[in-house]
């Protein structure tokens, strides 16, 4: 038997993995699953799939499933706080220990199948092998996970019968992978779906619901959209919103129009799964739905000076974030602290932006993938001319004089990645000027 790694030991050897980078297809977690015995097996797996919504979904979940007596686990990346996040169990973080240990026999197996000839796991597929070892090591009954990277080949297709295929919004992102075009993206994450296993689907209009609809009936799965108007908002505020589903108010402590959408598709998973014999009790899904806590999604931190953390890093996300600022906030100037990476599409994300835009501040991370601020600036002064537009590599700096420039009353959003969130999170804890909202 291998010897145990402490959790320093095992995240430094993980990390080695990184430059594998990603590989699109299951023939590599397919040998990890069985050098492992198949643990995915073991559990009862909801597999959520889509371009934004997915951690929100995903978290939203496994509250609920928790909060009716179901032990439920999560896989989500990346993190927003620390690198333990991405393996939760009831709600909590893995513990180091149990990190360590999961990961000491995944680097085992690794190491056997490198042996027998075949290239070693990637990072995403030993970590995905780590989140079904920790959660069956915790007595977890249920998995909600998110595909990493489309659908049909992603890593997390290697579950062979999940009790519930779940779709969010599907977008334009990762085209390299997927395709070119929204119908192909579309195809690909719908490639999750399993024979009779059933579909709620969020509605991402007739294009994209047809090409789901379609593969669902190819594989006699039953199907179901969730729209809008299965929502009612009766009321919005910094603390969230509260809606009428079936008849029932509940109080959602997420902010935005897509929210209101990805409730509706949360609550009608509820319906759904209730109908595969889970018991799901309309007083304890509220109670769950209050407890709900998803940083870095329109995430207000601070109510005075009123300061947004969102992690929008495509189009889509953009938008859905510049219509909650007009809908929650249609009379506030909009100051951005914006920081992309070059792999995404800039121009897109700027110009989804431009209609609340009254200031940019454009400023990088210690990270190679980092947009250059002045290119990004060239872009801004064309689709946001009316924008104020400053330059801060230093990304402190750009937000402490952001901060210090900020006129009272206005609104700032920091976004443009998950990655930098955590970062603005410890500037800001230092400032005695900032009041963290409760």
């Amino acid at each position: 038997m291998e010897e145990i790694m402490n959790y320093e030991e095992a995240k430094a050897d993980i990390d080695r993995y990184k430059a594998l980078g990603s590989v699109y297809g299951l023939d590599g977690i397919t040998r990890l699953m069985e050098a492992l015995g198949r643990p995915e097996r073991a559990l009862k797996v909801i597999h959520v799939a889509g371009t934004n919504g997915k951690g929100s979904t995903v978290t939203t979940l496994a509250t609920i499933l928790d909060a009716c007596g179901i032990h439920t686990a999560t896989y989500t990346s990346p993190e927003v706080t620390t690198y333990l996040d991405r393996f939760r169990v009831g709600g909590l973080a893995a513990s180091e220990a149990d990190f360590a240990s999961a990961y000491t026999r995944v680097a085992a197996a690794s190491e056997k199948i490198v042996g027998a000839g075949f290239p070693h796991p990637t990072i995403f597929e030993m970590e995905l092998a780590i989140a079904y070892l920790i959660a069956i090591a915790n007595g977890a009954e249920v998995m909600v996970q998110e595909t990493g990277l489309g659908g049909r080949l992603d890593a997390t297709n290697v579950v062979e019968q999940p009790v519930l295929v779940v779709f969010t919004a599907i977008g334009m992102d990762h085209m390299q992978f997927l395709g070119d075009t929204i119908e192909e993206i579309a195809a690909e994450k719908a490639g999750i779906i399993k024979s009779g296993v059933p579909v709620v689907a969020y509605d991402n209009g007739l294009a994209i619901n047809a090409i789901i609809k379609e593969a669902a009936v190819a594989m006699d799965a039953p199907c179901t959209f969730a729209t809008m108007e299965m929502c009612s908002v009766v009321e919005r505020g910094l603390d969230g919103q509260e809606v009428v589903f079936e008849a029932h108010r509940y109080h959602y402590p997420l902010i935005g129009s897509h929210q209101t959408r990805n409730l509706a598709l949360i609550l009608k998973a509820v319906s759904v799964l209730r109908e595969c014999h889970f018991v799901l009790p309309v007083d304890k899904v509220q109670s769950a739905l209050r407890q709900v806590r998803w940083p870095g999604r329109f995430e207000v931190v601070c109510k005075d000076p009123l300061i947004v953390l969102d992690g929008a890093h495509n189009p889509q996300a953009a938008s859905a974030l510049t219509e909650t600022v007009q809908q929650w906030f249609p009379d506030k100037r909009v100051h951005f602290i914006l920081h992309i990476f070059k792999d995404k599409d800039a121009l897109g994300i700027l110009t989804a932006l431009a209609p609340v835009a009254s200031a940019m501040t454009l400023t990088t991370i210690d990270d190679a993938r980092s947009s250059d601020p002045a290119e990004l600036a060239k872009l801004a002064k064309l689709v946001v001319p009316g924008a104020e537009i400053r330059l801060e590599p230093d990304y402190e700096l750009a937000v402490l004089d952001t901060l210090k420039i900020l006129p009272a009353g206005d609104l700032l959003i920091i976004c443009g990645s998950l990655s930098h969130l955590e970062a603005s999170r410890r500037i800001l804890s230092h400032l005695e000027r900032i009041q963290f909202n409760g």
